[in-house]
Order: C-alpha cells, then sequence, then structure tokens
C-alpha cells in the first residue's frame, strides 16, 4: 500500500474488516466537472458495494503547513 511508506497502518492491515486504499486520480482540465467527479465516484461505491468493502482509507494532500489552517479539514 502506499499509504504505508507515509504511515504505520499496521492496525488496519491487522483488523479483520475488508479495505480499500483510495489514491490519486488525475483527470485531463477539459474533463475536470462535476459530472466527472461523480462518475469516479459512483465506480468507487459499485466496486465498494460488489466487493463488500467495509473500510477506504489512504493518504491525502493540503496546501500549505500550518497546523491551525488544516485543523477544520
Amino acid at each position: 500500500f502506499y499509504t504505508s511508506g507515509e504511515f504505520d497502518i499496521s492496525p488496519i492491515l491487522k483488523s479483520s474488516q475488508n479495505v480499500l486504499e483510495l489514491g490519486r486520480s488525475c483527470v485531463l482540465p477539459e474533463f475536470r466537472s462535476r459530472a466527472v467527479l461523480q462518475m469516479l465516484w459512483q465506480g468507487i461505491a459499485d466496486y465498494v458495494l460488489a466487493n463488500k468493502v467495509e473500510m477506504l482509507f489512504g493518504c491525502a494532500s493540503f496546501h500549505g503547513t500550518d497546523p491551525a489552517d488544516l485543523a477544520a479539514p
């Protein structure tokens, strides 16, 4: 898992849950729209349901390094 290079995910891996790591997706600028984002999430949802995934995890990137600015997200 990519996330294991950034964080200790051993508690996730030791769990009995069926897990799915989410990563980044790239969409060409001319196709970046609400409809495309909804299709991407629909595909994830379909996969989750079809494979009985119980936990989604992964890394997220935020702009900046000030913890106060990032507290809410």
